[in-house]
């Protein structure tokens, strides 16, 4: 599954059957308006639940292959990370808005023209997450989830977003790991001993 926000479709890349829409690819689309996301939960280690997030088209029964199950990396056994990753792809597909501006679209953001004409009228720092560490980046992240923990999910009322980042953090590019021999040794044994990438 993969979500076109110029075109506001979301396209498949396996058969549905009675599909009638086809996207520039050749696979099956749907208009953005007609996905939906459930939560459903499934008993995991004894007496814990574990919650995922289900994205499908709304009509279930007239497309029922359409169904994705995805998957949070963080614990399942809390449901605010499922909302979270729908929250993650309606902010995306939402055009009345620039793309969130999070380190994963940095490279991407003057290819938008909404997001191009956003960072243009508000003078936004090019390559502003660059001189981040990744150290300070897991910082504001952590920061960000825990204001998202305490948030009324069901009554839905929104948070501020932060839309202009570089006016609330600043980077500490000194913090950066300089790729030394002793970093890559660092590195290269954490990843042989605990498994951490």
């Amino acid at each position: 599954m993969y979500l076109d926000r110029q075109n506001q479709t979301v396209g498949f890349t396996f058969d549905i059957p009675g599909c009638e829409q086809r996207d520039d690819l050749g696979n099956c689309c749907f208009k953005w308006e007609e996905i939906v996301c459930r939560l459903t939960s499934k008993m995991g280690a004894p007496g814990v639940m574990n919650y995922f997030p289900e994205i499908s088209h709304i009509d279930q029964e007239k497309y029922p292959k359409t169904i994705v199950t995805g998957s949070v990396v963080e614990l399942s056994a809390n449901p605010v990370h499922c909302y979270l990753l729908w929250e993650c792809y309606v902010r995306f597909m939402d055009l009345s808005k620039p793309l969130p501006d999070v380190p994963v679209y940095e490279q991407h953001r003057h290819l938008d023209p909404i997001t191009a004409e956003f960072d243009k009228n508000n003078n936004r720092p090019s390559d502003f997450w660059v001189d981040f560490s990744i150290e300070q980046q897991i910082e504001i992240r952590d920061e960000i989830l825990e204001d998202a923990f305490p948030f009324d999910w069901l009554k839905g009322k929104a948070n501020d977003e932060i839309t202009k980042p570089w006016q609330h953090w600043k980077a500490e590019p000194d913090r950066i790991e300089q790729l030394t021999w002793k970093y890559k040794v660092k590195r290269l044994l954490v990843q042989l001993f605990i498994g951490f990438p």
